[in-house]
């Protein structure tokens, strides 16, 4: 195998070591705003948002986490998952010291992103 062809397929192998990594991480985090209710609606309420939206937010993170894994979705899916992850940064900014700092969301806008756009060239057109 030349080096070239190495260096592919070390790329496909780094590509979905970050897609199954990033993926159960928000399918979990999204389930868990299924799983722990009262938490959630409280920390969604105290931001400002309707205690509804953290079902909603749940919900799309878990979509989007198992979209992941489908290589004609998952330029969609970590776009979509990028924004929320976005949405989180400036809600903890806005919310100092309420859930932790912004780092975490920050780190996943970017990881997601990245897989959106290392898998653009399988997404789904039509």
């Amino acid at each position: 195998m030349s080096e070239e062809g190495k260096a592919e397929k070390f790329g496909r192998i780094a590509l979905w070591i970050a897609t199954v990594a990033f993926g159960l991480l928000m399918i979990v985090a999204g389930a868990n705003k299924f799983t722990q209710p009262e938490m959630w609606t409280d920390y969604f309420t105290t931001w400002g948002y309707p205690a509804a939206f953290a079902y909603l937010v749940g919900g799309l993170e878990v979509m989007g986490g198992l979209a992941l894994f489908v290589p004609r979705l998952a330029t969609y899916a970590g776009g979509m998952v990028a924004v929320i992850m976005g949405g989180a940064a400036v809600t903890l900014i806005m919310n100092p010291g309420t859930l932790g700092p912004p780092t975490i969301p920050l780190v996943n806008v970017i990881a997601f992103a990245a897989i959106a756009y290392f898998r653009r060239g399988q997404r789904w057109t039509s």
